[in-house]
């Protein structure tokens, strides 16, 4: 309680040390918590919905949801009283699913703390629940130009994801194929290929996820809320009722968990995962490997004196203005210096930007390589978002600036070849503009820039969907 003291230069820091939450998968969260698996009834930890039986398995259709919330206190006092009943009992009971007394209640307050994975829940179970009834419904033309669409998209160089299995292989994807799909690129694909109805229904799940992934404001929570409670409701008449597994009804929590604790990308096992590569460097052989793991640990922090500096923004591989690949671009780039009335002759021309985490690509730089970390979205003067392609950036009097080639947005509409509620077309037009590249040019501050983005050829077009966050580990 009252945390502890280190001295740093003769400074006294005082840490005070708060667990925030426990993160799983749902087996593991049963095993932990003392609760009934994700197959059996009682099986949320949220709020007592007991499930039904269907055909030797337990469903949880949301018509019969009991909304009623667990607490803390009542759950140790359960938990204590069944641990009591259970000590010399020949079979182990439960009451409204609870099993035990887990010593994780000492740590964490249920169900506040006992958060869902989304890395489980959404990226390795739902996407491939769906895609899986989805390969059912397409034809073999389709399939195989869903999979070409996905093996052939040019992605930022960061997002390291190669789709080299197709949809009906959907069990050889990893989480973060499984992530991009549904935050970026699943439903423009889709769409030209699903029948409208379920792509429809599958539009409101793609944009409830990308909202609590990284939402921008408590209200598209709330908007998220009611695209989840939508896509639940309807989801059995849609498919049936097999699909209201405990794994959807785990949906409906998503919205509160993330105002309780923020973002899905800062709450998921990704990075735990993504840190194993690191540990298991610690460890050889087959014994010790904890001692080892720690022992090694300590001998770094004792040897390591490299002190973490904070990120910054800089400009990185300078080119000349007269250097040959400006050619193509050296008439556009001259008239829009002449606007802003800037001096060639004292600006320093670079291909890359730093911008803390992210680095950004120009087109110039991008021509080697199969990626695309030069496709934008940015503010513009009347801070509307418009989407471009960096072509290069430059530095003056201690000033970043980038020159953008610009995407209009179309008059097509990616909500016209859907069929959803009239409340939720605008956002998700706004989440997945048809744009095309055209010759107008401008220069920006690259401070304006927000976010790579990615395309996904639709018609003779591009839907252009932004990444939100883009430093979330693999």
């Amino acid at each position: 309680e009252n945390g502890t003291s280190i001295f740093v230069d003769g400074n006294e820091y005082q840490i005070h040390v708060k667990t925030l939450f426990f993160v799983s998968d749902l087996p593991a969260k049963s095993l932990f918590t003392k609760t009934i698996n994700f197959n059996g009834y009682f099986a949320c930890t949220n709020c007592i919905t007991e499930g039904t039986l269907l055909n030797k398995q337990i469903i949880y259709p949301y018509k019969y949801n009991n909304y009623q919330s667990r607490n803390h206190e009542d759950f140790v006092t359960i938990a204590a009283g069944v641990e009591k009943s259970n000590t010399n009992a020949k079979y182990h009971s439960s009451v409204i699913g609870i099993k035990g007394l887990s010593c994780l209640l000492k740590l964490f307050r249920y169900p506040d703390d006992i958060i869902h994975d989304y890395m489980h829940l959404i990226c390795l179970n739902h996407v491939s629940t769906l895609l899986k009834r989805f390969t059912c419904i397409l034809t073999k033309n389709d399939i195989d130009g869903i999979d070409s669409m996905l093996s052939n998209l040019d992605l930022p160089h960061d997002a390291h994801v190669k789709y080299i299995y197709s949809i009906k292989s959907v069990n050889d994807w990893k989480a973060k194929d499984s992530r991009l799909f549904i935050l970026n690129v699943g439903l423009p694909i889709l769409i030209q290929h699903l029948p409208e109805l379920y792509s429809s229904h599958f539009s409101i799940y793609c944009m409830a996820i990308k909202i609590l992934h990284c939402p921008r404001s408590f209200e598209e929570i709330e908007l998220a809320d009611t695209m989840i409670h939508y896509y639940c409701k309807n989801a059995s008449t849609i498919y049936d009722q097999k699909i209201e597994l405990y794994s959807l009804h785990a949906h409906l929590h998503l919205p509160n968990q993330v105002l309780n604790h923020g973002a899905m990308a800062f709450t998921s096992s990704f990075c735990f995962e993504s840190a194993i590569r690191h540990v298991k460097k610690k460890a050889h052989g087959t014994k010790h490997l904890g001692s080892q793991i720690s022992f090694w640990y300590d001998i770094e922090s004792i040897v390591i004196t490299k002190k973490s500096e904070p990120p910054s923004r800089f400009l990185i591989n300078e080119i000349k203005l007269n250097s040959s690949i400006l050619n193509p671009y050296k008439k556009k780039l001259n008239e829009n210096l002449n606007i802003l009335q800037h001096d060639a002759l004292k600006i320093q021309f670079y291909l890359r930007f730093k911008d803390k985490f992210v680095t950004y690509h120009s087109v110039l730089y991008d021509k080697r390589f199969s990626c695309n970390s030069y496709l934008v979205s940015y503010n513009d003067q009347h801070h509307q978002i418009q989407y471009g392609n960096i072509i290069l950036f430059y530095s003056l009097e201690n000033q970043y600036y980038s020159l953008i080639q610009q995407f209009r947005r179309t008059n097509i509409r990616i909500s016209d070849e859907l069929n959803i509620p009239e409340k939720f077309k605008n956002i998700l037009d706004s989440f997945y503009p048809i744009c095309s590249l055209n010759d107008e040019f401008i220069i920006i501050q690259a401070g304006n820039i927000r976010s790579k983005c990615i395309s996904v050829p639709f018609k003779q077009y591009e839907c252009i969907s932004e990444r939100r966050i883009n430093y979330e580990h693999d």
